[in-house]
């Protein structure tokens, strides 16, 4: 009966099992420190002392062992360039973008609270933001041992970019180092860039002059619609 209780204690609040062999480390750790009487520390030490370094040491894995029960029992979440923000969010099938990840695991959050900490870990490669990553009151974690953590999938390096890929360049004839290509939602008024990079190094577009600026000639006019006459 003692057992089942117990039990059902642990299921209700998981922390205890970690909470347990962290505590009584730390409980042998204080009472053997500088002791000779107690066997407990005697067989723990080796000499019949524990001295200070041993204790550090002591709490140093007492420490280590929260933090990898922790990542144990936390729920992880993967998204990926790759992957579909149909899928479930698994390292199998992941989210492809980070803002429908993050409202994916809300969902979960709200249709099934977890007790444990909640982890978003991203691929490597490009995730292209159409749209702003946007965090609220909600997703944050239970309590700071059971955070929402957003990080990098181990060995990995993710880059968020608001930029937006254009394609379809074709170089200029007769006309050595110009390229030209068409972008609809410029042309429709809807999306316009201020900066182009090209293989991560910034690249002059195209504009008139090609040098300098051109400058007003004479004071400047108060008329509306301005007219006025400049040179280069």
């Amino acid at each position: 009966m003692e057992i089942e209780n117990a039990e059902m204690n642990i299921r209700r609040d998981p922390l205890q099992l970690r909470i347990r062999p962290f505590i009584k480390v730390l409980e042998i750790a204080a009472r053997c420190e500088g002791t000779r009487e107690l066997p407990a520390c005697a067989s723990m030490s080796g000499a019949g002392v524990i001295t200070s370094w041993k204790m550090k040491l002591m709490i140093l894995c007492a420490c280590a062992f929260w933090a990898a029960e922790t990542r144990t029992l936390a729920r992880t979440f993967y998204a990926a360039p790759n992957g579909h923000d149909g899928s479930p969010g698994t390292l199998e099938k992941p989210f492809s973008s980070v803002p429908k990840a993050i409202e994916s695991i809300r969902l979960f959050r709200r249709s099934s609270p977890s007790p444990e900490p909640i982890i978003l870990q991203l691929r490597g490669g490009r995730y292209e933001m159409a749209e702003k990553i946007v965090l609220r009151p909600e997703d944050s974690g239970l309590d700071t041992q059971r955070p929402f953590t957003i990080e990098r999938f181990p060995g990995e390096t993710p880059v968020l970019s608001g930029g937006r890929k254009i394609t379809g360049w074709r170089q200029v004839r007769q006309k050595p180092g110009l390229w030209r290509t068409e972008v609809p939602d410029v042309f429709a008024q809807s999306w316009y860039f201020h900066q182009l990079f090209v293989n991560g190094e910034r690249r002059q577009r195209a504009r008139t002059p090609n040098e300098g600026f051109f400058q007003m000639e004479g004071p400047s006019p108060k008329t509306a619609p301005a007219k006025f006459k400049f040179r280069q």
